[in-house]
Parts: C-alpha cells; sequence; structure tokens
C-alpha cells in the first residue's frame, strides 16, 4: 500500500468502519483528514492525531473547505431513514451527499463510494426490490453519472460484511459465541462468508486512490475469499463449533429464526423446569410447537432442550447469502495483511480477539 504522500479526506469517518480506515491508511503513510458533522464527534479523532475537517458536506458553502486539495474522496456516510429522517428526506440527503461529494472534490481527486454487497440483490441471493440494495444502487448511479460529467476517477465499492477489531460484525461474532460450550453452525465448513477485513478495504482503497483499476463496481471481500471455517479457526479457535447445515432456516419466515433465538436465550434459564416447560407445548401455536417437536425424535426432545445450556445456534441473515461474485480489485491474500490490524488495537487501545 504506497502513500506517495497523497491525501484522502473520508466523509463520515466517525463510523466504526471509517474510524478503523482513518488509522490504517495514515498507517501506510497517506495524509487522513476526516470529515466529521460536529466538534464532539472531532474531538475522539483528534485525540488520536487526526486533523479533522468539520462541518456538513451536504452546505454547499461547507463542501469546498472540507474537501479542498485532497487527492481522493472516500464516501463513507449514509443516512438511514429509520433511525433518522423518514424515506424520502433522507433519499434527498444521501443524493447531496453523493452530489457534493463530486462537485466539490479537486479535479484531480479520485472518488471511492461505500455501497453495500446488498445491491448485488439477486446475485447473492436476495430480492432486487429489498429497499437498502435498491438504494444503493441508486446512488451508485449518480456517482458514475456526476463522475463522468466532471472527469474524476470513480470506484463504487460493494462491501461484504466488514469484520476488524472494533466492528459490529466481529464483535456479535467473538462475543456471542467464545464462552459457550458448543455452537451451532446451520452452514457447511466451506461456504464463503463474504467478510472482508478492515485491512483489505484499506488496501482495495489504496488501489483506487492510485488509480490502477478501471473506474468501475467492485465487490470488496478477502481474497481468497474467507470460509465459515476460516473464519471460526481465526477468531474462535478454542470453542466447540460444529457445522449443521440442516438447521437452515428460510429467511422468508422471519419468525422461526425469532422463536429458536428466543429458545436459546431463554432454555438455559429454565433448564430446571424442562418438564412443565415441555407440557407447555401443548399451548403454543403450531408452527411453534412443530419447530420444536420436529427439530428432534420425540426421545430427544427432553435432551436437546438441556443441550442449549451454554450452547447456542448461531443466527444471521448473511448466512444465507450466495458468495460476492466478481468483479474484484486484486488485493493480497487477508492473511498477510491481518498483522495490520495490530496498529488499530494499539490506537484505539481494545483487547486484541485473537
Amino acid at each position: 500500500m504506497t502513500s506517495n504522500n497523497q491525501s484522502i479526506a473520508i466523509i463520515g469517518a466517525n463510523g466504526q468502519v471509517g474510524m478503523e480506515l482513518s488509522i490504517l491508511l495514515r498507517e501506510a503513510g497517506y495524509t487522513v483528514y476526516p470529515v466529521i458533522r460536529n466538534k464532539i464527534s472531532a474531538a475522539m479523532f483528534e485525540s488520536h492525531g487526526f486533523n479533522c475537517r468539520v462541518g456538513e458536506i451536504t452546505d454547499q458553502e461547507a463542501a469546498p473547505r472540507l474537501l479542498a486539495d485532497v487527492d481522493a474522496v472516500i464516501v463513507a456516510a449514509f443516512a438511514p431513514w429509520f433511525r433518522g429522517p423518514k424515506p424520502r428526506p433522507a433519499r434527498q440527503i444521501n443524493e447531496a451527499i453523493v452530489r457534493n461529494s463530486i462537485t466539490y472534490a479537486p479535479a484531480h481527486a479520485t472518488v471511492v463510494y461505500f455501497s453495500s454487497i446488498v445491491a448485488f440483490g439477486s446475485d447473492i441471493g436476495l430480492s432486487d426490490l429489498h429497499w437498502y440494495g435498491r438504494t444503493k444502487r441508486h446512488l451508485e448511479s449518480i456517482v458514475k453519472n456526476e463522475c463522468r460529467g466532471t472527469d474524476h476517477e470513480w470506484y463504487n465499492l460493494r462491501l461484504g460484511l466488514i469484520y476488524g477489531p472494533n466492528q459490529e460484525f466481529t464483535n456479535h461474532f467473538v462475543d456471542e459465541l467464545q464462552e459457550r460450550q458448543r455452537v451451532y453452525l446451520p452452514v457447511r465448513p466451506d461456504r464463503q462468508t463474504n467478510v472482508a477485513h478492515t485491512v483489505t478495504l484499506a488496501e482495495t482503497i489504496s488501489q483506487c486512490v492510485q488509480q490502477e483499476p478501471d473506474p468501475g463496481t467492485y465487490g470488496v471481500v478477502n481474497q481468497p475469499q474467507w470460509t465459515w471455517s476460516d473464519l471460526v479457526e481465526y477468531y474462535l479457535p478454542e470453542t466447540n463449533v460444529q457445522y449443521r447445515p440442516e438447521l437452515a432456516t428460510d429467511e422468508t419466515n422471519a419468525v422461526v429464526p425469532q422463536f429458536k433465538s428466543l429458545l436459546g436465550n431463554v432454555l438455559p434459564a429454565v433448564d430446571t423446569y424442562r418438564e412443565i416447560l415441555l407440557s407447555l407445548l401443548l399451548y403454543l401455536p403450531d408452527w411453534a410447537s412443530t419447530y420444536v417437536l420436529h427439530a428432534h425424535t420425540d426421545s430427544e426432545t427432553a435432551a436437546a432442550i438441556g443441550e442449549y445450556q451454554d450452547r447456542v445456534a448461531y443466527e444471521h441473515r448473511h448466512l444465507s447469502y450466495d458468495p460476492v461474485p466478481e468483479p474484484h480489485i486484486e488485493v493480497p491474500a487477508a492473511e498477510e495483511l491481518i498483522a495490520r490490524e495490530e496498529a488499530v488495537y494499539e490506537a484505539l487501545n481494545i483487547p486484541s480477539h485473537t
């Protein structure tokens, strides 16, 4: 990863991914300017030695100052309507983020937009009508069209499941499972995960900044793709993990996975009352009692309920995603890059998962 003293503005840097990328890219020699909406958020970055640029990229007066004299603009910001403004205002905000990031970027600057693998839709087994995927594809098209009109080099990066020292996916996977006596994964061990470590993403961004690949839309995952056994071996080497693809559920029927999750959480606490619990199956809805009774034979049901203590079946919607298709920007194998994560652990003063 070569910087040549180049500078990068990261819009939306105060997210988990943005923070790690800021550290990794700075460690690689880039000058990183986190673009932060307010001084409170900027304080954390400044405490780690970053020179922040504070302001709203959607403000046409502030945008030129925020992006002045940088060699690349990374658009990591996104306004989700389910946690903030209603759908129409959120769409307008996201469009303004993208358009201003391009309009006010220096003429020579590369524009990198963070999309999502959900934008692949049916290519990875999802509905093409999924609201998030449709939104991301819409914003990708704006990046493409606006950059063609301004002659900026552009890259739409459809990010996989981002893992790293301080990432939500990592914490969920490790913290939920590492203390269990046994973990059931409802997938084959050789099924690809679509995981992309932040070090893989940082290397991908570096190649975009250098304008090595052709402009375009690329999926971002570890290379070669990590399987579930790779993920388990790296993060949970001491955990008894069993691969049970027959436990996989239909994502279109969300009620059953929710009930399974409820069982996993509740049954350990009521293990001593298993006989009472079994009798209560008579009062459950048909779909619930059918699941409990047909997941195991009648003779195994009581033992299976007791077995939930310190055991868990890992449930996550991403288990059902098909592998992200090419093209990918070619980067070194994640195993070669992952040592760079130490810079993040040290900077954020967090314990290593391994």
